[in-house]
C-alpha cells in the first residue's frame, strides 16, 4: 500500500467560508486541488434574500509572472434569475485552483445546496528499474475523504441540525485502457474538456448525526486501468427548506481531508 495524494482543505460558512489545500505526494506527476465550486437555491422557490459564492483562484494557464494569475469572482444566485452558479466547467477545470472561498447564505430560508469540487490528475506511467521492470503507479486507487463540521456558535443549535444538512460524495473517473483515451496520461496532458465516466460512484446523501461523515470508495476496479483524471465533489444540501434561516448561528468551519492510495 502507498499513499500517493492526501490534502487536507477548510472552508468557513458564513455562513461564510474560506478553503485552502496543501498536497503531498509519492508520485510526483499528480497532483489534486480545489478546481471548482457551486451554489444553487430550490428551484421555483420564491424566497427574501440572497446566497452569494466568492472566491480567489489562481489562473493556471496565465504564467506565474503575470498579475493576471490572481483572479477573484462573486457569483450571486437569487431565486428569480440565477438559480444555479458555479465557478469553472470544461476544460477550465484544470486550469483553476481556488484558493479562498467564501459561501454568503443570506437568504430568509433554508434550502440552499453548495458544493466543492476537487480536480485529481493522475500518475504518469513509471516503469521501475530491473530485469523485470513493472508499472509502479498500477494498482486498485481508494478515496478516503472526511467531512468534519466545527460548530463555533454558543447558541446551544447546531447549523447542520436546523437546516436539516445532507452532505453526499461523488467521483468520476477517466481510466486506462477504458473509453476513448486509453493510453496513460502524457506529461503534457494537463486537463479534459469531459472527464469519461469509466468509473462512475453516487453516494446517498447522508444526514448528519455527528460533527463529522467518512466516505470510502474505490476510483477503479482493476490493477492496469489507472485513473487518468477524477472529479470529486462533495455536495451539501439543506433540506429544512420550510424553516427560517437562523442567523444567530456563528460562522461555521468545514474541513476536508483527502486521502488517495494505491494497493
Amino acid at each position: 500500500m502507498r499513499t500517493l495524494s492526501q490534502g487536507l482543505f477548510w472552508i468557513l460558512l458564513v455562513l461564510s467560508s474560506a478553503a485552502l489545500g496543501g498536497l503531498s505526494s509519492s508520485l510526483s506527476t499528480e497532483s489534486l486541488f480545489v478546481c471548482n465550486a457551486g451554489i444553487s437555491h430550490t428551484d421555483g422557490e420564491s424566497i427574501a434574500g440572497s446566497d452569494s459564492l466568492v472566491i480567489n483562484y489562481e489562473d493556471l494557464g496565465v504564467p506565474e509572472s503575470s498579475e493576471a494569475r490572481q483572479r477573484s469572482n462573486v457569483l450571486r444566485v437569487q431565486f428569480a434569475d440565477a438559480p444555479k452558479s458555479q465557478v469553472a466547467g470544461g476544460t477550465e477545470l484544470w486550469l483553476t485552483q481556488l484558493g479562498e472561498i467564501h459561501f454568503d447564505l443570506a437568504t430568509e430560508k433554508y434550502g440552499t445546496q453548495y458544493f466543492i469540487e476537487l480536480c485529481y490528475r493522475g500518475p504518469q506511467k513509471q516503469m521501475s528499474e530491473g530485469p523485470t521492470p513493472y508499472d509502479l503507479s498500477e494498482g486498485i486507487y481508494n478515496l478516503d475523504l472526511s467531512v468534519n463540521i466545527q460548530e463555533s456558535g454558543g447558541t446551544g443549535e447546531s447549523y447542520r441540525s436546523s437546516a436539516s444538512l445532507q452532505t453526499s460524495l461523488e467521483t468520476i473517473c477517466d481510466l486506462r485502457g477504458r473509453g476513448a483515451r486509453k493510453n496513460p496520461r502524457a506529461s503534457d496532458e494537463l486537463g479534459v474538456s469531459s472527464v469519461e465516466s469509466d468509473s462512475w460512484v453516487i453516494s446517498s446523501p447522508s444526514s448528519w448525526n455527528s460533527s463529522s461523515l467518512n466516505f470510502s470508495v474505490s476510483l477503479n476496479d482493476a490493477f492496469s486501468a489507472v485513473p487518468r483524471f477524477c472529479r470529486i465533489r462533495v455536495s451539501f444540501q439543506e433540506r429544512a427548506t420550510s424553516a427560517l434561516r437562523n442567523n444567530a448561528l456563528f460562522p461555521q468551519e468545514v474541513n476536508l481531508f483527502v486521502n488517495i492510495q494505491a494497493d
